[in-house]
């Protein structure tokens, strides 16, 4: 599939949220996943689209078949560590998220969600070396959270 033709699928889906057509909107991104070879991009948009819809469990459903598809794709761990966070399952959201960085280390979005994590789980070292990881590849942390972070960058505390 070119990049035209992917850009206007993705306007096109859009399009159809905007409306308030979510339904209609995930059905043609699975529809053309079946049919494209870039069907692991595609799953992976229509689990962020039933995020919105907060139908988590058809997300998760979505982002495990784009998972095996493609069991290096980073935004689908991502995404999948993002909808475990929510139904309270942190243990196999850090297991995503660690797979995400480690498939791609520069990945800024997966170390924040890491460091948002640690920050969770009162793991405040990690927490910091995450969210200056997101920092260092270009991620925008927001300044409240940097703020929070700050006593302990620095400081001895844990």
């Amino acid at each position: 599939m070119s990049r035209t033709t992917a850009n206007i699928i993705k306007t096109s889906t859009l399009c159809l949220v905007k409306a308030g057509a979510l339904c209609l909107s995930i059905i043609c991104l699975m529809t053309m996943a079946g049919c494209m070879e870039n069907s692991k991009e595609l799953t992976t948009e229509a689990a962020k689209l039933i995020n919105i819809d907060h139908n988590y469990e058809k997300g998760k459903e979505l982002l495990t078949e784009a998972i095996k598809m493609d069991e290096n794709n980073a935004k689908a761990h991502k995404n999948m560590a993002f909808l475990l966070i929510r139904g309270k399952n942190t243990q196999k959201a850090l297991e995503h998220l660690l797979k995400a960085i480690k498939i791609k280390p520069d990945y800024g979005e997966a170390h924040i969600n890491l460091s948002l994590l640690y920050y969770m789980e009162k793991n405040y070292k990690k927490a910091v070396e995450h969210m200056e990881l997101a920092l260092d590849n270009g991620f925008p942390v927001d300044l409240r959270y940097r703020q929070k972070l700050d006593d302990y960058r620095f400081s001895d505390k844990k």
